[in-house]
């Protein structure tokens, strides 16, 4: 197969961008009908940023599981990868429905209900299953990251922060003086981030876990369970688990996130535990891609 290019693609408008990326709506000039999203990464700004480590790293983790043995459905395909001068490219499954932060906000009320929460977080759980029995943990699960494709289903996307659980650690600290000093801040989105993440102790699944049960109040309220002035505020309310629900609440989506939001991470719910739990009442696990999704609000 020989190597693609840029000009093997329609580029059609501007969808995204990062700090050191940019994101196109794309269609393949020998399939018109098959839309992808080119991710333009500048190599300048990814070696500025320090960056190089991460970005091979999630080529790396997209290309396996992007592979008929290690795919899923719930997970964004990388299809090509190709680099010129200035920029590298990755060719990934286009989102026609954007991201379901954009979602949620197009509702009404600014939130899901909870059937369509139940649904949104049951596709994010498989997807997570998927990755952390390959021993990845994502790191960055926040509804930006969960994209929707034209069937209405999840795909979990930028696996840029990734942790690969089964490659050994790099010596994360030095001796300095007597102390022990951090030689790299944490990876993640401020709301987001665990306490262990913020104490610089080690990641694992539950690291993910955490976070979707962040993601989950999110979903039923249109509100960040941790929030206040500055990202050091923040933090202190995860460290004492500093968070409330409105009333009415739905008691099943209480107890779930309750059990998820859990300072110690071997006393959080397991993912097996969460799929059996009265929150995920209803999910067919083994038939979920055939569900039908929510509507879509126009």
């Amino acid at each position: 197969m020989r190597s693609r290019c840029l000009a093997d693609y329609e580029v059609k408008r501007e969808i995204g961008e990062g700090s050191f990326s940019i994101v196109y709506a794309a269609v393949e000039k020998a399939d018109p009908h098959r839309d992808v999203a080119i991710k333009m990464c500048f190599k300048k700004q990814i070696l500025k940023e320090k960056r190089v480590a991460s970005v091979h790293r999630e080529k790396c983790v997209l290309a396996r599981l992007s592979t008929p043995e290690y795919d899923h459905p719930f997970i964004v395909t990388l299809y090509a990868t190709f680099q010129d001068l200035e920029h590298l490219y990755f060719v990934l499954s286009y989102a026609k429905y954007g991201d379901l932060l954009h979602i949620m906000l197009k509702r009404p009320e600014k939130r899901f209900n909870i059937e369509d929460s139940r649904f949104y977080a049951a596709e994010i759980l498989s997807a997570l299953q998927h990755i952390h029995s390959l021993s990845y943990v994502h790191r960055d699960v926040k509804p930006e990251n969960c994209l929707l494709a034209a069937s209405g289903h999840v795909m979990l996307s930028d696996f840029g922060s990734v942790k690969d659980l089964s490659v050994k650690e790099e010596k994360q600290f030095e001796e300095k003086a007597g102390m022990r000093i951090r030689r790299c801040s944490f990876v993640g989105t401020a709301q987001y981030v665990s306490p262990e993440v913020l104490e610089g102790g080690p990641v694992s699944s539950a690291t993910d876990l955490w976070a979707l049960g962040v993601v989950i109040y999110q979903f039923l309220t249109g509100k960040h369970a941790f929030h206040d002035e500055s990202e050091y505020l923040i933090y202190r309310r995860i460290q004492k688990l500093l968070y409330s629900y409105p009333p009415d609440f739905p008691s099943s989506a209480k107890d779930c996130i309750d059990r998820l939001l859990v300072v110690k991470p071997e006393e959080r719910l397991g993912s097996e535990e969460l799929r059996n739990h009265e929150f995920f009442s209803g999910i067919d696990w083994d038939n979920l891609r055939n569900c039908k999704p929510p509507p879509i609000p126009e």
